[in-house]
């Protein structure tokens, strides 16, 4: 019921032009400082897989094989997912750009 009454306010108040929201978060800095800390998150995040990615890249493993190694090894990725070649591809294009 809460949940009603708080849409059918926020619509009432759209139709009387009232704007929502938060506009200081939509300038291009704003966005761009909040690209730049997902960036960062990511990095973190995969700060302990990426020394065991690249050395397994550089010995010449595919992708798919990388990701089917962290898979069986127990590895997740952020959200708690088995990896894909493609979030290995992202670590190593993480790894280049931090360290080129």
């Amino acid at each position: 019921m809460i949940s009603t009454r708080t849409k059918d306010a926020l619509k009432a108040a759209k139709v009387r032009g009232v704007k929502l929201g938060t506009p200081s978060n939509l300038t291009p800095e704003a966005r761009q400082r909040g690209a730049d800390a997902g960036w960062w998150r990511a990095v973190e995040a995969y700060r302990l897989v990426s020394g065991s990615i690249q050395l397994l890249r550089s010995q010449g493993l595919p992708l798919q094989q990388i990701a089917t190694r962290l898979n069986a090894e127990g590895h997740r990725t952020v959200m708690g997912k088995h990896w894909q070649p493609t979030q290995v591809r992202n670590v190593l294009l993480r790894c280049t750009e931090i360290l080129p």
